[in-house]
């Protein structure tokens, strides 16, 4: 299976922090980010409604509609960060383990799986996009690409049996300990999407602020998901199967592909020559992927090979702040 029981797993420091486990006693060490889609939702409208107040957006020069209809090519470059992500574990194994409250009992508790959960902690990245548009006077349709990826840290948030049962801790006077390891190297994110822009031409001189909105789709991927789990008792007593039958190891990738939606507020200025230069903040979110995750070692492989569990991700939120640059093909 793969979820954590028992002490905090040890991190790597040579890779960001993260991933799934074993099981064991469940401490919550859970920390959440919730509100933050709330204030950034309200600072983007609040940016939206400024913007459609601009002085000017309401008119435009004469013959600036003739002059704003063309293609355009555009670079943008800036830094992104992600939030909200969460990690979902469940199986059906039916098997105690060394630190549960049901181990070694004749009267084995009858097991109907487990589940598990963690909170993703992502760190900031940088983003590049690379788009194609055409402008039909204020309006523009953008056709983009780009990617972001991040390191990750896992909070584990809690465990169960997958009815939603308590997992009775471990019995009082056991000497089995356990050593945890869960990392998670980088998730990375993939996207194209079709953008649909409202510009409000020369609002502030050259200053040409714009909103905008867009649907795609996204490849999403968890790389360096490891974990391990090992059980030793320090008292020396022996045990039948013994402790290292109980050894558990993962290390996978875990890919995706789902659906993504983005807002943007920015503005554009006219640097001459058919060339503008652009500052944009964007609000992403995608949706949901699963993926059956093998193991490398298991005590369920004894009965199944190809024993695995099911991991969920979903919820994961962006922001991000770029730079651009536009090129004017032809009007």
């Amino acid at each position: 299976m793969s979820f954590w029981l028992g002490r905090p797993p040890m991190k790597r420091f040579d890779a960001p922090p993260s991933r799934t486990a074993s099981h064991g006693v469940p401490k919550l060490v859970s920390a959440r980010l919730s509100g933050r889609a709330a204030k950034y939702g309200g600072i983007l409208a609040c940016a939206c409604f400024l913007l459609a107040l601009a002085p000017g957006s309401g008119a435009q020069e004469p013959g600036a509609g003739e002059a704003r209809a063309g293609w355009y090519v555009a670079a943008a470059f800036g830094g992104s960060r992600s939030d909200g992500l969460k990690q979902e574990g469940r199986n059906r194994e039916n098997r105690c383990y060394p630190r549960m409250g049901c181990f070694g009992q004749e009267s084995a508790t009858a097991i109907p799986g487990y589940r598990w959960g963690y909170d993703i902690d992502l760190g900031g990245s940088a983003i590049i996009e690379l788009s194609a548009g055409r402008r039909l006077n204020r309006a523009r349709v953008e056709l983009s690409a780009g990617r972001h990826r991040s390191g990750a840290d896992q909070i584990f948030t809690g465990l169960s049996f997958r009815d939603g049962s308590q997992v009775p801790p471990q019995a009082l006077g056991s000497t089995i300990d356990s050593s945890s390891e869960t990392t998670i190297d980088q998730i990375k994110t993939r996207y194209l999407t079709l953008d649909a822009y409202y510009d409000f031409p020369n609002a502030w001189g050259a200053l040409s602020p714009y909103l905008g909105a867009g649907l795609g789709r996204a490849s999403m991927e968890v790389a360096g998901l490891r974990y391990s789990e090992r059980y030793f008792d320090p008292a020396g007593d022996d045990y039948d199967p013994p402790l290292s039958f109980y050894t558990s190891v993962q290390n996978a990738d875990i890919k995706g592909s789902v659906s993504i939606w983005r807002l943007h507020a920015g503005a554009d200025y006219d640097l001459g020559a058919n060339t503008l230069l652009g500052l944009k903040l964007s609000y992403s979110a995608t949706g949901s992927y699963e993926r059956a995750v093998p193991y490398e070692t298991h005590p369920e492989h004894s009965i199944d090979p190809g024993f695995t569990n099911t991991t969920r991700f979903h919820g994961q939120r962006n922001w991000s702040v770029s730079l651009s640059m536009k090129r004017l093909l032809m009007n």
